[in-house]
Formats: structure tokens, C-alpha cells, sequence
């Protein structure tokens, strides 16, 4: 005769245990995603506020060398401003804008507001009166104002605004005050 066989003990997971397993992975990748990616985007943020700070330490670096040997400054502000550094006899001889080979006789900074990048043109003694062409010196820049200090003409004062990096609430403004040392010396 036959005996019907009992059923054996289930083995393995139920439907619903599998589907709570599958909800609580899902929760656990979603939850490391949102990690990484808030991650990336701190990094980024990082990255971006390090590279304003390398342009405008590299920016006052030129500046200020420029400014500080000028024997003469002018500027004009606008939307496009400008800072024209002439130099004595002697003072920038065999420099590096110039090949190295000629002496620098005036250096020209100009802000080109459609592009927001700041501009740079020299004359060497080789062609005097005549600029290279404008070399960029750095972009992402929303306003310069250059202006000899209103409490000396020993100094200029040069003011940047850089466009908002992502975070941050208002355009960041960076202010430099350079002595023109050719003029303070004929004063001592």
C-alpha cells in the first residue's frame, strides 16, 4: 500500500523574508551613495575655494612685483579697468617679459568684463610703445577696481571680486594694498 509521505520541513526563505532582505539592502546603498556623493561634493567645493586661492596668491604675487619696481601708475575704471605701470631706466633690465634680452618699459593689467578674465600686455625696449599681444592672467573674476590709495600715492590699492563658488552666499572680494617703492625712496 502506499503511505503518503508527510510533507519534509520547508527549507529555505519565505516570499516576505526575501522581500524585507531586498528593502533593507536597497536602504543600506541608497544611505552609502548619499554618503559618497555628499562626499564628492565636498571635495569639489574644496577643490574649487583652493583653486581661487592659488589664482589670487599667483594674481597679487605678479601684481605686487609689477606695481612695487613701477616708476609711474595710472589706472582707469569701468566696466573694462586698467593699471598702467611705466618703469625708470634700469629698473626692470633683462626681464623675463621681455625674452630676457630687453629691458621692460611699462606693463599694462586690463579687466575684460564679457569674459571676466583679467589681461595682461607689456612693451620691452626692443619696440618701445609697442604691447604684446594680451596674455590671460586668470578668469573667473566678476569686478577689479585698481586705483592709487586715496590716502597716499605711495600705494595702490587693487580690489577683486571672484564669482560665487557653489556654497558660498556672496561674491568673495579680496583687497590689495601695494607700495610702489620707486616713490616712497624719493621721499627718504
Amino acid at each position: 500500500m502506499f503511505r503518503q509521505r508527510e510533507p519534509a520541513a520547508q527549507a529555505g526563505f519565505t516570499l516576505v523574508e526575501l522581500m524585507v532582505a531586498l528593502v533593507i539592502g536597497l536602504i543600506v546603498i541608497l544611505g552609502a551613495g548619499q554618503v559618497f556623493l555628499m562626499g564628492l561634493q565636498s571635495f569639489r567645493h574644496a577643490e574649487s575655494l583652493s583653486e581661487r586661492q592659488q589664482t589670487v596668491r599667483f594674481l597679487f604675487d605678479i601684481i605686487s612685483l609689477d606695481t612695487r619696481t613701477a616708476s609711474a601708475v595710472q589706472s582707469s575704471n569701468g566696466d573694462d579697468g586698467t593699471l598702467i605701470l611705466t618703469y625708470g631706466a634700469g629698473a626692470r633690465e633683462r626681464d623675463p617679459y621681455c625674452g630676457a634680452s630687453y629691458d621692460l618699459l611699462s606693463v599694462i593689467y586690463g579687466f575684460n568684463d564679457d569674459a571676466g578674465e583679467i589681461r595682461v600686455s607689456y612693451s620691452c625696449s626692443d619696440a618701445p610703445g609697442v604691447y604684446s599681444n594680451e596674455e590671460v592672467l586668470v578668469s573667473g573674476v566678476s569686478d577689479v577696481v585698481f586705483s592709487p590709495s586715496v590716502s597716499s600715492s605711495h600705494f595702490v590699492d587693487i580690489l577683486i571680486s571672484f564669482e560665487k563658488v557653489f556654497g558660498e552666499g556672496d561674491v568673495e572680494e579680496f583687497n590689495l594694498k601695494v607700495a610702489r617703492r620707486a616713490s616712497i625712496a624719493s621721499v627718504l
